[in-house]
This record gives C-alpha cells, structure tokens and sequence, in this order.
C-alpha cells in the first residue's frame, strides 16, 4: 500500500509539472504516430523532416518508469510524449524494466545528455538516491 500511494504521488507530481506549463500556440498536427514508445531516441525521430525544421525543440524530456511493459506506466508515458510534444520538446522515454541498474546507467545518460527535466520512478528509491543526486548537481 505504501508503495503504491508512492506512484500514485509520483504520477501526480509528474502530471502536476505537465500541466503547469504556459500555454502557447499548437500547430494543428502534433505529428508523430505514438507509436515505438520504448525506444531510446528521440520522439521526434519519426517525424517527418517538415516539422523537425519549422520549429525548434526547446529542450529533451527523460522518462524512466519502473517497466514499459506495465500499461499503466506506457499511458503515463504516451501522456507525456503528447504534452511534450505540444509545447515544442522532444521526449526520451527508457525502460529499465525494474532492474536498478539499468535505471542507474539510463539516469547517468540522461546526465551526460543534459537532459532538460527528467521524470523518473524508481525501481528502487534508495540505490536511485546517488543518481538523483547527481542529477540534481549537475541542474
């Protein structure tokens, strides 16, 4: 129950932060199909090359849930695509597929990227700790 009411707060936070930011125009398609969200590139890979040239992204978002495979966790993550995606960022969404490590090596790709914000649940919130913390010196 505890770890739940954890995600449930994570998920929150998470669309909190989505939802917050301004409001600006929105071209009338979105582009992209939403689909190959497990992937490691960018969300604007698969667009066509007309929109990747007529607006520029205004920075990369990182989401590293606890596993892809989990539909609750992909619904959250095509959210966070489609908001992104509408305010001008790019998203990376990675699955460590619960193994801390995993998480622990995409949190220091995400770093070495300079990422713009990261959402992160983590496998395990203690191991996460020193990547968390890293993140945040870096900014």
């Amino acid at each position: 129950m505890k770890r739940f009411a954890q995600l449930l707060g994570l998920t929150a936070l998470s669309i909190a932060f989505i939802g917050c930011s301004p409001s600006q125009e929105q071209p009338a398609d979105a582009g992209g199909d939403g689909s190959n969200p497990g992937t490691a590139a960018p969300a604007d890979a698969n667009s066509d090359g007309a929109d990747a040239n007529s607006t520029k992204s205004k920075g990369l978002i990182a989401y590293s849930p606890l596993t892809l495979s989990n539909p609750f966790f992909k619904v959250i993550g095509d959210n966070i695509k489609a908001e992104a995606e509408k305010n001008g960022y790019e998203t990376l969404m990675v699955d460590p597929d619960m193994d801390v490590k995993k998480q622990s090596d995409q949190m220091e790709d995400f770093i070495s990227r300079g990422v713009t914000a990261i959402i992160l649940v983590p496998c395990d919130r203690l191991s996460i700790g020193p990547s968390v913390k890293a993140a945040n010196e870096k900014g």
